[in-house]
Order: structure tokens, then sequence, then C-alpha cells
């Protein structure tokens, strides 16, 4: 879909099309627009997702939920129940089967006995974010980075320990409502929650630098294009490229979306 200029200036610059938490972002995009993106017939969905190679970027793919870690090397860490299929339905995130895990402890028990809890639990169930969920107490969000254990979130849980209650609390911790899995030259294949993808035309705006970033600061909202749901599966969508910000060649695989909110 080719668009004028002035077109995709009302895009960014007009309140009725996204939310007021947009509104900053877009009028400064438009600001730096340059000549839309064409677009000629978006790759089929099934196809995409079934090429895809490992996304790169900051931010969650495979989960692992725990009640607690492990006290000490070679001890069962403590999972929390939750339905796997439920979840995945809700979003594009994977999680780790808690009884699956727990059996696999048990296999692996010598190979990682003498292992950090934590490094133990990344090894073994191969997630790359840890969830660890107490009934009492401040839940963290842990990963590796640099090689290093880290908590990048610490504070207060859901307010409902459901697939729901959770994957909402996730993308608002996170602060951002998509990101970029892959790009093909006029396509963004894109992970979000299904719920947002259910939306019909429903657009978003890229976030500027946003690759390296595992959550997004508050107001961090600088847009480096605007895209367009082409097709959706559950959490997974094709989206058009409309636009580019200046000096703007691609949305790079990683980058954070905000979604419009109806």
């Amino acid at each position: 879909m080719r668009m004028s200029l002035s077109l995709a200036g009302y895009l960014f610059a007009t309140a009725s099309i996204f939310s007021t938490r947009l509104s900053t972002a877009m009028a400064d995009a438009v600001i730096a627009a340059k000549d839309p993106v064409a677009t000629n017939g978006a790759p089929a969905l099934a196809e995409w997702v079934g090429s895809l190679k490992e996304p790169t970027g900051e931010f969650p793919r495979r989960l692992v939920f725990l009640r607690a870690l492990a006290e000490k090397a070679g001890d069962l860490p403590d999972f929390l129940p939750l339905n796997r299929s439920a979840f995945e339905r809700l979003s594009y995130l994977r999680m780790v089967d808690s009884k699956d895990a727990a059996w696999d402890f048990k296999l692996n028990k010598n190979k990682f006995s003498q292992a950090d809890p934590f490094e133990a639990v990344v090894g073994i169930t191969r997630a790359d974010t840890v969830v660890v969920a107490p009934k009492k107490g401040p839940w963290r969000l842990l990963r590796r980075v640099k090689g290093q254990k880290t908590v990048v979130f610490e504070g207060d849980g859901p307010g409902v320990v459901t697939p729901e209650g959770i994957t909402d609390w996730l993308f608002a911790v996170l602060n951002w409502d998509g990101v970029v899995l892959a790009q093909r030259p006029d396509y963004l294949l894109v992970g979000a929650k299904s719920s947002l993808l259910k939306r019909s035309e429903i657009q978003a705006l890229a976030v500027t630098d946003s690759k390296g970033k595992f959550i997004l600061a508050a107001g961090e909202r600088k847009g480096s294009g605007l895209i367009s749901l082409s097709e959706t599966r559950e959490g997974i969508g094709v989206f058009d490229i409309v636009i580019l910000g200046k000096g703007v060649k691609m949305i790079a695989p990683g980058s954070k979306l905000i979604m419009e909110k109806k």
C-alpha cells in the first residue's frame, strides 16, 4: 500500500489514529519522514514462521516460571504450576512445561550437581528468561546478561496468577506491545499479545534504537517507522511497513513496537 506524505503525516499527527501515549512520538516521527515504502503482497505467515531463525535482540522468547530457585547446587527448583497451552495461546511467548522440566532435572541431576541454581535452570530448560514468582514478596525476572545472572526486574507481581494475568503483567513490565522477529523488504514478522493482533487494521509505531532494550523506559516513544497489520495467527503477525523515518533503512529485528489502543 503506497501512501502520500500528506496522508502519512496525518497518520502520525492525529490522536484519533493512535492513543494519547503515542501522539507525541508520532509528531516527532513525521518531522523526519521520508518517501513511503511501497508494498506488493505480504509473505505468507505460515511459511515465514516455518523458516524463521533465532531472532536477534533483547526480548523474552522462552520462559520458565518458578516459585523459587533452589537454595543450593544440586537441589530441585520449586516450579510454578501453569497451564502451558493456555499461556502460549495468549502471545508469541513460549514457556517451559513444569512437569517436563522437573523430570529433566532428575535425569540430569549429576550433570548439574555443582552448578549455580540459576545456571542449572537455564542449562536444563534452555529458557532465556526465568520468572521467580513467590507466593509472598516481589516477583523477579532473571536473565543471563554478558554471561552473568542479572535481575532485570523486581517488583509487584500480577493481581491474579493465571495465564491471562501473568501475560498482561509481563507486557506491562516490559512496557511495549510487540517485537519485530524478522524483516523482509517491506514487511515485518511481529510477536505480540494475541488479543492485540485480533483487532482489524491495527497499526504500530516502531521505537527507535530499541533492539537492545529488554524493558522500555517510561515515555520512550521516539518512532522510527509506522507499520500496519496484514495477517495474523494468535501471537504472530505480518505487518506492512507504511513509512520509515528520515535516514531509517530498516526496522531491525528486536525492535519494540507500541500499538494503537482503541
